[in-house]
């Protein structure tokens, strides 16, 4: 190709300042000139990947047509898969993930269309790779381990879609006329209701010389999220409203050792009130949702002028208080205002932030220093964090976790912030979070000489304040990414006194002391299987379980929340429980769950409280799962059981607003 002019817009061809060949002499080409190939697939970089698959299926290179497509595709997908997962690429359902994901259920399906491959098998072409890429690409020989168990898990998720799908495919596909086009409705159902790919539909329809129904899938789908759609929620902001604001200036940073230098007062002007929803400044404390922390709350007050703050995001270069209006003269809006951010609210935030860069660093030292970032969420309440690796952290390595966290916590290092060069940061080896969008000039955090990481938001003046760091939860997030839940500061306080107080009870109940409950359990649980086996589902003394739940619960102003997992009892048992505890003389609300992959639910109120209005058991089993009911008495499930405690807090803290409220 002759490399000579630049074909503008208006379709005329400007004449290129150095022109030059492109031959299209790719790496793979050089390599079949020098081996005297005349295909890239006869060289050494494919033939040896093709002998592994002939040994696995049974059917060589050179069979057939149609065979010989599917080993070149399986071999091609195959060399990016494991090159971009020794990389820290996982499958997953957005961005390179998604590139990745596809490639992978391409080359699937063709051993299971093509090759007739039931099983997993692309996994064990690793080592083929690896051995032929060892001295150009060394690390996918390192990680050889780790891609065969990713590839693994994904061939064998996608296998199960392909059994269920691949057969209702061709059932409709039987019905579509040669060349006519596959009905869109019918296709988004395959995906809606069996997990199948639409991208994997339109490759078969077009496989089979079938069109598809781009406007059919399109109604479909906008029908499917009507259904679903929760009504009555705020309408969105339309950013045409803040056309023509300037930028705010964001003062929300730590300053000097005013307020013991935390930053959550200032002045602004008064921009704009959007459908008084909607508020913005020319400056602000509030900080604004990004990099996985969630907005501020707090206050704007002025003359005559008052719009509680439930959230704060961005908009461009826009920060946008959301809220309520609760005083204002909407003909005269007060040129200026004060805008006060929830100090306590704001110092848990940090408190979290910061403990995530430490647990970042203590799972890179405990567990594997290949367990990257893959997301994030900083909330007041806890922290959520998400790393690479495609097994679980063991009970060992969490202790481990926590414990190195709660020595830096001891330690009271200093956290320093610092603004330098995006190279120059990468170059001191400053942790940068693949998909953020970084600036020329970055902001630094470093934690003593442990942690150092490119972020934006808050964070602690040092360690010291985040008090205590405590791990509520681990489990799998997605494909080879695990996720751990933690709190800091008073709610971790606060989950250890409730331990505590639970492990009396429970020495207290057990008749043994707190040094001997573990063998104590395993004795009841060697019993209780014994009763299972011989009797059935062994009784459940109710008013046992009774007095320890009200003994358990958290008094607020002259109410008893009782929130709890009570693994003993079925649906049944949990309706007859709640009952039990609402039909005493205490004040009583809370949600009880049973075990199980969706838990059942049981939110209750007692009637005064109901009736009053001071809670409502429908809103609390939504906070925790699905379901519905009567204010005082409400049923359903939780939809994900390695989430249940967390959710169960949430609720807890929804029944305190509520009390407050009222």
């Amino acid at each position: 190709m002759f490399i000579q002019f630049n074909h503008l817009e208006d379709g005329s061809l400007k004449e290129l300042p150095s022109k030059h060949v492109d031959t299209g002499m790719g790496f793979e080409r050089l390599v079949s000139v020098c081996q005297g190939k005349t295909s890239n697939y006869d060289t050494d970089l494919f033939a040896p990947i093709f002998s592994a698959l002939a040994e696995r299926t049974g059917v060589g290179y050179g069979s057939g047509e149609r065979t010989d497509v599917a080993l070149r595709v399986i071999a091609d997908h195959l060399r990016t898969l494991v090159v971009a997962i020794a990389d820290n690429v996982v499958p997953s359902n957005k961005d390179r993930g998604y590139v990745l994901r596809r490639l992978l259920r391409r080359a699937v399906r063709y051993g299971y269309q093509v090759l007739d491959q039931r099983a997993p098998f692309i996994n064990g072409l690793v080592p083929t790779v690896a051995r032929i890429y060892r001295d150009v690409f060394p690390e996918v020989a390192q990680r050889a381990d780790h891609i065969q168990r990713v590839i693994e898990h994904e061939e064998r998720a996608f296998l199960r879609t392909l059994e269920r799908g691949v057969g209702l495919f061709e059932e409709v596909a039987a019905k579509v006329e040669e060349g006519g086009t596959l009905d869109g409705a019918v296709a988004f159902k395959l995906y809606e209701t069996y997990g199948f790919p639409r991208d994997l539909t339109e490759l078969m329809a077009r496989e089979r010389s079938m069109g598809f129904d781009e406007e059919g899938w399109e109604r479909a789908r906008r029908v499917h999220e009507e259904r679903s759609r929760v009504t009555g929620g705020p309408a969105a902001l339309n950013p045409s409203e803040l056309e023509g604001l300037p930028p705010t200036e964001f003062l929300g940073y730590w300053e000097g050792d005013a307020a013991h230098g935390l930053a959550t007062q200032a002045e602004g002007r008064l921009l704009k009130l959007v459908d008084n929803e909607y508020l913005v400044l020319d400056r602000t404390p509030f900080y604004a949702e990004s990099g996985g922390q969630v907005g501020d709350r707090g206050v704007v007050e002025g003359d005559g002028f008052r719009f509680v703050v439930n959230d704060t995001q961005r908009v461009g270069e826009l920060v946008v208080h959301r809220g309520d209006l609760e005083e204002a003269d909407l003909a005269r809006l007060p040129e200026r205002a004060h805008a006060r951010v929830d100090e306590r609210t704001r110092r848990d935030t940090m408190a979290n932030h910061t403990a995530t860069h430490l647990l970042h660093w203590a799972l890179k030292e405990v567990v594997s220093p290949e367990a990257n970032q893959k997301g994030s969420l900083v909330h007041p309440d806890y922290l959520r964090f998400d790393f690479t690796l495609d097994e679980p952290v063991t009970q060992e390595q969490l202790v481990e976790v926590e414990r190195l966290v709660n020595e830096v916590v001891s330690l009271n290092l200093p956290v320093r912030i610092s603004e330098m060069g995006y190279e120059e940061a990468l170059g001191a080896g400053v942790t940068a979070l693949f998909g953020e969008k970084y600036g020329d000039r970055v902001r630094v955090v470093s934690v003593g000489e442990l942690s150092s990481e490119l972020c934006g938001g808050t964070h602690c003046r040092a360690t010291g304040e985040i008090g205590l760091f405590l791990v509520t939860s681990e489990r799998a997030s997605s494909a080879g990414v695990r996720r751990v839940v933690a709190e800091t500061r008073a709610r971790a306080w606060a989950r250890v006194q409730a331990l505590r107080q639970q492990t009396r009870v429970m020495s207290r109940t057990l008749g043994v002391a707190v040094e001997q409950l573990g063998v104590r359990v395993e004795k009841l649980l060697a019993e209780n299987k014994r009763l299972r086996k011989g009797q059935g589902q062994p009784k459940v003394d109710m008013a046992a379980l009774r007095r320890q739940l009200l003994a358990e619960g958290e008094l607020v102003g002259d109410v008893l929340l009782v929130f709890a997992s009570v693994p003993s009892c079925d649906a049944k048992r949990l309706a007859e429980l709640a009952d039990a505890l609402r039909g005493g003389d205490e004040a009583v609300v809370g949600v009880l769950a049973a075990s199980g992959e969706r838990p059942p639910l049981v939110a209750f109120a007692t009637r005064a409280l109901a009736d009053a209005g001071r809670v409502n058991a429908v809103e609390l089993i939504r906070a925790v799962g699905k379901g519905g009911g009567r204010p005082d008495f409400s049923k359903g499930s939780c939809p994900e059981a390695g989430e249940l405690d967390e959710r169960l807090a949430r609720a807890r803290a929804a029944a305190r607003e509520s009390l407050a409220r009222a």
